[in-house]
Parts: structure tokens; C-alpha cells; sequence
């Protein structure tokens, strides 16, 4: 297991490696124990100030220590933060063994046995600059420390601070103990000042007469049908008994909010309430400050907005209701209070008039509905994954991402090896209330929601390949007829996959990712009729510039009623159906021709004539002859290789075949005679570079037109053609030859290297049977291709093609187009 501590990533001790000391955390603070051997011999800090000759300087001869990561952060935010305001703080001690604090009972002591506490002392040596250390953890620890549901602990010693993070099961504690410039009660009223200014960081005082205000009866957004439209209704009631999706929530921790009835209920009939507004609130969930609890991005909205209210009205925020639960005496209504995403709040002050002016201000401190209800303001935000709202945006809205409740998040689990960097990469959204809204032109969420969930997956790049699609139809409707395209299917919950789909299904993996839709022409909204063939091709040549945005290829299903599409590694096309397009005659001619379409769309080849522009950004047109050359591998190439396997399905590339042993001495025959007549030529490129080229495009030996062996016999023999001497266009004129193969007459006009491609060879001269040096199968070559690539981009102005019959025309097609 790993833990990572900032950009550092440390390993977690495993049994047998801390052999000689106790090391237990004395109270279950969730600390890691760590060795200082093995991959971790080479670390030599924790965070950037936090370096561990100094964090263990009292137990530097044992193998192991202890540490928390979220305590570190904290604590070496506020280190930084002194550096910036030009006042430095060292640690001078951080963990102890347990050996080392037996029987004492300073809880500085305890919880450096913990790996939970640090002492430090201002370089400065001044104790007047304690209370700025102070202030600075106040400022950078109390959030996120409750985020784990542990308090902190401040104690002021004569000379130095000691932090520390504690247990389950640990109450907050602010202490003065020898520190000789403030008394208790002095130091905790600075104390929560300082956690004031905290909460505040980061959140600017915003111009907000630019922001709507409402009167008696109004809400915003004005044209929304109301709060659960906009934010999403309520889905699953958070409890106490769903103990996950009640620590997600958050108190207010701060003193410049009241809250009505704040000490009525604590969880527990009998149990006393803490009095929050007189100290620091407790962030053990039994002693939450019930009437103080939120989402984190309610509390995010409460902090702007009493900010704004203190300095531009000189009046205070009082919160009616937040969170509710029921409780001996009173039952929750059925409403977002019960997941925390609403507040009902009035002014301090009492004063009606000045709602309107808090209406405002609400809607500027990005609230995501506010109602004016004539006595107090209901407000209320949409679901929201973690403390940091992390957006995805459409091309026409923008998602939030969400975390479903508890109960229901088996209905979007991924597979175990998916990290959590994965699942910030495939967020989940919520679409309740919100099915009608535009994320793309002519595409609405509800496309692609389940009917079995409310909450999805959903790549914008699968939106904008559906809009794509629609929008090819919508412009020709006038011409054409009217084409209404529709899912059948998008976003598929992990047990409708399951109960849907086999293993080795080709639609398996993509469903539970938000990266495939099944799509068809809605009969009762088109009048004209179009094949599911059609809509396969045109996938390929709209979608596929889409999916490589996002460095993705496209696979495409063509199924007896519907037309599958998802974005994956590698191209795909299967065709259970057998149908195919009018362009071509055929099934298998059909498979042949989708793969050359996607390798044309891949490459920018296929221009859209409403398109020119960015057809013109997006070309990678081959480059013409130059000693400059270098080739580089595409992205798609690069992503292959990365892959940890090739799918059974894929051809397998070797090396070591037995047409590649029999034909060793014949290529290599070719390549030294063929290499002579090259160096007589001017090489303007590296002489030694351009024979391994050369080498390596005629010398290599390897099956499958894909792969590692493929790549690499792409990579040198365009490099070779490059650099070459030999010229493209012949010296007689500029009529020159594209495919030699079937007109042994017209080679003699091809260039030099047509002749390579086109060698034989015989095992065994005195019996065997001429063979080819490059065959398709056992030794495909990519010369042809390269060379029609230079030959067209040679080709300039008008260009005028001869044909013989039409079996040439079918063989250039594809160049030509």
C-alpha cells in the first residue's frame, strides 16, 4: 500500500519490517506506519519544510515512524503561508515512540506517540511570533481535519507551539500552558478570529450589482420551475444511520453566523449540546453542532455570503434551518434540507426590507437557487463530490460532479483496479430535474441517462459525436427530408451491464464509463429513410475527429436495429448484422472499407465543406522530401504501445516465423546490394542514419499490419524515403507511376524504390518456387502506402489521372480520395 504525502509517495510498512519497538498509535488516530528502509530509504522530507531528520529527531534510531497526510498538509500550509508574510517556523520534534512518553498524560506527548502531533518553534526565537504561528494553523487545519471527523489541539508553550491532531474520540483543544503574552481566554477569542479569517481565505469580496434581485414571491434562475428543478430533488434522507453520507457533511466552524435553536438536538436523547457559538465547534460526529451541519457546497455559499452581508449591509446572516433529521418532537419534511442542501436565513437584524438586498447578495455568493418567500430566503445548491466542486463542461452547460448516496453507489462502481485519479476522470452526474437540458446543439442529458438511475456518466465527447451526427441530417433536411436521430441506449448502471451484456461482449467495458451510446433514426420523427449502414459510416467520419480530442479512438457495432458507438483504444468495427452501405458491395468489402474511412477521418483526411477552417487547423498532411525529416510515431501509436496486453482478438506481431528465417539471406542479399547503388547517390542526410533506415525498412522481417514490428518498419522506412536522394518525379517529365504491381510495363516510369518492394525470392534456387520478399501476410511492408503519400503530396495544381480499366480505379480509390 501506498500513502501519498504531497508529491511524495511513501510506502506503508508491511509486517515484519518494524521488528524491535512498539509502535502502536496510541489513539486510533488513523496515522500510517512507515519504514525508513526499502522504497522509502531515499525520502528525506514529508512536505517541503516538514524534512523527517527533524520530524524524528527523538526517535531517529528506530526503523519506522508514524504519520498522517491530511495533518502534514495542514500544518505545512501554514508553514507556507509564514514564509509569505517573511516569518519562518522549524519543527523541532514530530513523532516519539511509545516507549519514549510512557505514562504521561500531556496530550502533546500522547499524540506524538501518534504521529498526529509537531512542535515548532519561530526562527526568530521571539515569542511574540508564537501567536502568527498559531493564527496560521487555525487558519489551514480546522476544515480539513474535521473532513476526517478529528479536532485539532493548539497548546502555547513558553517557546515553541505544539499542534496536534486527534483521535475518534478526542475533544478540541485551545491552551495556553507557559506562553506568557496572552491568557486563555485572550488566546481562544483570537483563536476563533483566526478560524474566521480561515473559512474566508481564498473567497474575494465579489461585485454583485450585476446580480439579480428578488422581491416577495420570485426566485432565481427566473426562468427554472422551481428547487428541484434546478438543484435536483431530494433522493436518499442522510441519517445518522447512514453513517458514510453523514460524515460527507459539514459544520459551519465559524462564530460569524447564528443559528436558531442551535442546542435543541444532539443526536441523542438525554446527551448535552455543546453551546457552538462560544467555542470551537467539535468535529466528532456525536457532537456535531446539529443545527450548524451542511453539504460542503451549502457551507461554501454560507461563507461568502455572511462575508458580503458583514461588509456591505453591517448586518449578520441567522439560519432558521439547515440540515434536518427527525427527532423525539419533530418530523423532517420530505425536502433538500434532509441532504443539506438548503438553508432557510433571514438578517440578523430582523429586518424585512433588507431581504431583497440579501437576495442579491445570495445569488452572488453562487448559490445555485434562491427563493424570496417575503420573511426569510430559502437557498439551496446542487449535489457536489467532495469540498472542491469539480466541473466538467458541455458544450452548451456546464455538470457538476456528484457522489451518490451510500446505498445506491453500486449502480455506478467501477472495476476494483480503477484508481482514484480514474474516477476523477469519469465523474458521476445527477440528472434528476435536469433531463431537458441542452449539453450540446440538438442533444439533451436525458439522452443518456439509465432509466434505472439518476445518476450517469457521460463523456462530452460522446455529447458532441451525437450532435455531430444530428446536426449532418439537420443541414441537409431541406434537400434530403427531415432525419430525427434517437438513443436507444446510453449510460448503463454496473448491474444493467451485468444482466445486459456477456464479459466478452464488444459493448462491455464502455456502458459503465459514459463513453458509448446506441443510436437509430426515430421512425415516428423522420419522414425520410435512413439505413443503419449510413449511420455507421457516418459515425466513423464525424465521430472520429471528436474521440481524438480526447486521445480515444471509435468503435462502431452495426446491429440489426441500432447502430452502437463508443470511444476506446483502438479502432473497431464489428457487423453482427451483415448489412453494409451503398458504397460499397459487400459485407467483408464494407469491413475493409470502415477501417480505411477511420484511418482517412483519424488523419484529418475527410474534410467537412461547411468545415474549411478546421479542416485546415486539424490536417497533418505528409511532409515532402527533406534531410530534416524525422518521423515521429502518432499518439495512437505511443497509446498502443502503453497498454499493458493486446487483446486476444488482435494479430499478434513476430518476429521469429519460419518465412522470416527463410527469407533472411534474401533480404539481406537485397539490402547490401541495393545499399551500394544508394551510396553513390549524394546522401544529404547522416550517411549511417540513412543505412539504418534503409536496413530497417528492407531488412526487417515481422508479421500483422499493426503492432510493434508494423510501427517500426513505418518508422524507417519513412524516414529512409525522406532522406533518400532519389527523386519523386521522374526526370523525364511528371508522369509518374502509383501502382506498378498489375502494369510490369509502366515500372520502368515508377521511382527506384518501387523495384525493392516488388522483389522475390527462392529458398532454395535449384527447386524451389519464386516467392515474394513482402508478402501481405507474412511479411506485410508499408512502402506502397508511404510512397502514395509522397507522390500526392508532390502533386499540385491540376492533377490528371490515366486509368486502364476499372480494377485500376478501385485500387486508387482510397488515394485518390
Amino acid at each position: 500500500e501506498e500513502v501519498q504525502f504531497g508529491n511524495r509517495v511513501f510506502t506503508v510498512a508491511q509486517s515484519g519490517e518494524c521488528a524491535g519497538a512498539d509502535y502502536t498509535d496510541p489513539k486510533q488516530t488513523g496515522s500510517y506506519l512507515l519504514s525508513s528502509a526499502g522504497k522509502n530509504s531515499g525520502l528525506r522530507t514529508l512536505s517541503m519544510d516538514i524534512q523527517l531528520i527533524h520530524y524524528r529527531a527523538s526517535s531517529s534510531a528506530a526503523s519506522c515512524f508514524r504519520a498522517h497526510p491530511v495533518f502534514i498538509a495542514c500544518v505545512q500550509k501554514a508553514l507556507s503561508e509564514l514564509k509569505t508574510n517573511k516569518k519562518r517556523a522549524i519543527v523541532t520534534q514530530g513523532y516519539r515512540l511509545p516507549s519514549d512518553v510512557s505514562g504521561s498524560t500531556a496530550p502533546e506527548e500522547i499524540f506524538a506517540a501518534a504521529g498526529t502531533a509537531i512542535t515548532l518553534l519561530p526562527t526568530s526565537r521571539d515569542p511574540a511570533d508564537l501567536i502568527g504561528i498559531a493564527r496560521a494553523l487555525l487558519k489551514h487545519c480546522p476544515a480539513p481535519l474535521e473532513r476526517i471527523s478529528r479536532n485539532m489541539g493548539i497548546v502555547m508553550q513558553q517557546n515553541t507551539v505544539v499542534v496536534f491532531m486527534g483521535g475518534p474520540s478526542d475533544p478540541p483543544l485551545l491552551s495556553v500552558d507557559g506562553y506568557t503574552l496572552m491568557s486563555q481566554a485572550e488566546f481562544m477569542s483570537d483563536a476563533l478570529a483566526a478560524i474566521n479569517t480561515g473559512l474566508e481565505a481564498g473567497k474575494p469580496t465579489t461585485e454583485c450589482s450585476l446580480f439579480t434581485t428578488l422581491t416577495s414571491g420570485m426566485w432565481f434562475p427566473e426562468n427554472s420551475a422551481g428547487v428541484d428543478s434546478t438543484v435536483g430533488p431530494v433522493d436518499m434522507a442522510v441519517t445518522r444511520d447512514t453513517a458514510t453520507d453523514f460524515e460527507r457533511l459539514v459544520q459551519y466552524l465559524g462564530t460569524n453566523v447564528q443559528f436558531d435553536n442551535a442546542d435543541a438536538w444532539c443526536g441523542q436523547s438525554g446527551q448535552s449540546c455543546a453551546h457552538c457559538q462560544s467555542g470551537p465547534v467539535d468535529a466528532r460526529l456525536g457532537q456535531r453542532c446539529t443545527a450548524r451541519m451542511m453539504t460542503s457546497r451549502m457551507s461554501d455559499v454560507l461563507v461568502r455570503l455572511q462575508k458580503l452581508v458583514r461588509e456591505k449591509m453591517s448586518d449578520g446572516v441567522l439560519v432558521l434551518e439547515a440540515w434536518d433529521e427527525d427527532y423525539p418532537g419533530h418530523v423532517a419534511t420530505d425536502s433538500i434540507h434532509r441532504e443539506g442542501r438548503a438553508l432557510k436565513v433571514r438578517l440578523t437584524s430582523g429586518s424585512a426590507a433588507g431581504l431583497s438586498q440579501l437576495s442579491n447578495l445570495a445569488i452572488c455568493a453562487k448559490a445555485d437557487f434562491v427563493q424570496h418567500n417575503g420573511d426569510h430566503l430559502l437557498l439551496a445548491v446542487q449535489k457536489q463530490h467532495g469540498t472542491v466542486a469539480s466541473v466538467s463542461q458541455f458544450a452548451k452547460a456546464a455538470l457538476v460532479r456528484v457522489e451518490p448516496p451510500t446505498i445506491k453507489q453500486h449502480l455506478v462502481q467501477l472495476p476494483d483496479y480503477f484508481s482514484e485519479a480514474d474516477h476523477a476522470q469519469l465523474p458521476v452526474f445527477d440528472s434528476a430535474g435536469r433531463e431537458e437540458l441542452e449539453i450540446a446543439r440538438h442533444t439533451k442529458l436525458g439522452y443518456f441517462v439509465s432509466p434505472h438511475s439518476r445518476y450517469f456518466r457521460l463523456s462530452r465527447h460522446v455529447a458532441d459525436c451525437f450532435s455531430t451526427l444530428q446536426d449532418y441530417f439537420d443541414q441537409r433536411k431541406d434537400t434530403d427530408g427531415l432525419v430525427r436521430l434517437e438513443v436507444v441506449r446510453g449510460f448503463l448502471t454496473t448491474p444493467e451491464r451485468d444482466e445486459t451484456l456477456r464479459a466478452t461482449d464488444s459493448r462491455y467495458a464502455s456502458g459503465i464509463l459514459g463513453q458509448s451510446f446506441e443510436v437509430r433514426a426515430d421512425s415516428s420523427q423522420s419522414i425520410t429513410n435512413v439505413s443503419l449502414a449510413a449511420i455507421a459510416r457516418l459515425a466513423v467520419i464525424r465521430c472520429t475527429p471528436e474521440f481524438k480530442k480526447a486521445d480515444s479512438e471509435i468503435g462502431v457495432g452495426l446491429y440489426h436495429d441500432r447502430v452502437y458507438v463508443d470511444m476506446r483504444d483502438t479502432f473497431k468495427f464489428w457487423n453482427p448484422s451483415g448489412s453494409f452501405s451503398t458504397q460499397v458491395k459487400s459485407a467483408a468489402e464494407f469491413r475493409v472499407y470502415m477501417q480505411q474511412l477511420f484511418e482517412a477521418a483519424y488523419g484529418s483526411r475527410i474534410i467537412d465543406p461547411d468545415l474549411p477552417a478546421e479542416a485546415e487547423a486539424l490536417a497533418d498532411p505528409p511532409a515532402r522530401q527533406s534531410p530534416l525529416y524525422r518521423y515521429t510515431h502518432p499518439e495512437r501509436v505511443l497509446r498502443r504501445r502503453r497498454r499493458q496486453a493486446t487483446s486476444p482478438t488482435e494479430c499478434q506481431p513476430k518476429r521469429n516465423t519460419a518465412f522470416c528465417s527463410l527469407s533472411q539471406r534474401a533480404r539481406r542479399d537485397l539490402v547490401t546490394t541495393w545499399w551500394k547503388e544508394a551510396e553513390k547517390m549524394h546522401n544529404y542526410h547522416d550517411v549511417n542514419e540513412t543505412k539504418a533506415a534503409f536496413e530497417g525498412c528492407f531488412g526487417d522481417c515481422g508479421t500483422c499490419l499493426s503492432g510493434d514490428v508494423y510501427d517500426d518498419k513505418v518508422e524507417h522506412c519513412s524516414n529512409y524515403f525522406h532522406w533518400s536522394p532519389f527523386s519523386i518525379v521522374p526526370p523525364y517529365g511528371s508522369t509518374f507511376n502509383l501502382f506498378p504491381r498489375e502494369r510490369g510495363d509502366l515500372r520502368a516510369r515508377a521511382c527506384p524504390v518501387v523495384n525493392l518492394f516488388e522483389a522475390s525470392f527462392r529458398a532454395d534456387p535449384a527447386r524451389s518456387v519464386s516467392q515474394e520478399l513482402y508478402p501481405q501476410t507474412e511479411n506485410p511492408s508499408p512502402v506502397a502506402e508511404l510512397l502514395q503519400q509522397l507522390y500526392v503530396t508532390h502533386a499540385e495544381g491540376k492533377v490528371k489521372v490515366w486509368v486502364y480499366d476499372e480494377t485500376d480505379i478501385s485500387a486508387m480509390k482510397n488515394t485518390l480520395e
